[in-house]
């Protein structure tokens, strides 16, 4: 269950939380999941690329997917789509309303999306084209990105190494090739 992923695979005895904390709390972390990227991908080799430098298809893209496939960015990205759903409105419509003291600011609800928030804090090609009405569509537009050594953006595969049927072909004839020696 979805709680017990968020809490560590802790469950305290009580555990009386509203879907809506959970889908706070999942937003929460999956932001702070995407905002250490750049810290993380920094390290001790300078600022990460920029988007349109050739080193920006390697290492750093699969940070990026790392953070975006994280449980906290798919649970909350679920639990919102799910909100959407069943109470049959858009996310400008959930979202706070101008005059609310929880105000912040227009679309809050909508820029909660993982794809939203990647977005905010990476300068990635992905927000361009859509309308903050469509909740899902960054994330869309995420998930058609092809990550080295993981897949497009919605093939969240835990972070294992997918081989291509190429590599994995590759692979077999060099074993093939070495044992003949």
């Amino acid at each position: 269950d979805n709680f017990v992923k968020l809490y560590g695979g802790r469950r305290p005895k009580r555990l009386n939380i509203t879907n809506f904390q959970a889908m706070e709390v999942s937003s929460n972390w999956c932001k702070y999941t995407i905002h250490s990227i750049k810290g993380t991908d920094a390290g001790g080799h300078g600022p990460p690329p920029e988007y349109m430098s050739e080193d920006y298809h390697g290492d750093f893209l699969i940070t990026v997917h790392d953070a975006m496939c994280s449980e906290y960015c798919t649970s909350s990205d679920y639990l919102r789509s799910e909100a959407l759903a069943k109470s049959s409105c858009s996310c400008l419509e959930l979202s706070t309303k101008e005059d609310a003291i929880s105000y912040t600011k227009a679309g809050d609800f909508c820029l909660k999306n993982s794809g939203y928030l990647l977005c905010e804090r990476i300068d990635i090609n992905v927000c361009n084209e859509c309308e903050m009405k469509d909740f899902m569509c960054a994330r869309r537009e995420y998930d058609a990105i092809e990550v080295p050594l993981r897949g497009r953006g919605d093939e969240c595969n835990g972070g294992q190494l997918m081989l291509s049927s190429t590599l994995l072909l590759g692979i077999v004839v060099l074993m093939l090739l070495l044992s003949l020696r």
